[in-house]
């Protein structure tokens, strides 16, 4: 397991400016100087190495959830999700959605799928007219443009959704946090750091060594932590980002 204190520590190390009077970081936090920039690379690498992909393994969680009846839009934080970036679903309605409902009353065994629909589809046919009023068992649901869940019919008493979405991208503080991606990976950090830094330090020689070992863990990386990829197209656990999957 490797913290964000040895993260830091070990791109100091490899640095060749600590090679020439600096010492390693005994923390990260509240640096300044070339030590603060340091901490800073190591944070921001991190942070590019999460986005490099929308579909990372380890950024995906499961949620479980009360719907509140009569209240038909739910976003993330209105479910408890305080790291809320996307919904995980398939959209071909012919397969698992991926989210399914239940009563709280009735418990988990009347747990069902919830059927999908596009934004534009579920807008036009349950969302006009005397069905946009309609209550009783969610059977349908949608993502809005404001990345809600929305249900339909409007939930007429207490429910249970479950499902899976992905997180935003874990920060770095203190100095015992650990990057959340699979711990033989925690390399790719360091080396992404010292990619950033390579324009500020005297060390540009290191720069194409830095950048093809990043390259080559980066490539086992995707291998490992990307879906696989059927004949149809993504498994059951497409995801998307952004207000619908049209």
């Amino acid at each position: 397991m490797s913290t964000f204190l040895e993260i830091c520590q070990r791109a100091a190390g490899e640095s060749g400016a600590f090679n020439t009077g600096y010492t390693l970081p005994t923390t990260v936090v509240n640096q300044t100087g070339h030590e603060g920039q340091l901490v800073q690379w190591v944070k921001d690498a991190w942070r590019d190495i999460q986005v490099h992909r929308s579909r990372w393994e380890w950024m995906r969680d499961e949620f479980s959830a009360n719907l509140v009846s009569s209240t038909q839009r739910y976003s993330g934080a209105d479910l408890g999700l305080t790291r809320h970036a996307a919904w995980i679903v398939c959209p071909d309605s012919a397969n698992d959605s991926g989210v399914t409902i239940y009563g709280q009353a009735e418990g988990v065994s009347d747990e069902r799928q919830l059927s999908w629909m596009t934004w534009n589809e579920f807008r036009r046919r349950l969302l006009r007219g005397a069905a946009s009023t309609t209550t009783g068992y969610p059977a349908y649901f949608t993502i809005d443009p404001a990345r809600r869940l929305v249900l339909y019919p409007i939930p007429d008493r207490v429910f249970v959704v479950q499902g899976e979405y992905v997180k935003t991208p874990q920060v770095l503080a203190l100095d015992a946090d650990v990057p959340e991606m699979p711990e033989r990976f925690h390399d790719l950090i360091w080396m992404k750091a010292l990619l950033r830094s390579a324009s500020d330090e005297e060390a540009l020689s290191q720069y194409p060594i830095w950048r093809n070992d990043y390259k080559v863990l980066l490539n086992e990386l995707e291998r490992d932590e990307l879906p696989e990829v059927s004949v149809a197209g993504w498994d059951t656990h497409s995801v998307g980002f952004g207000s619908r999957f049209d």
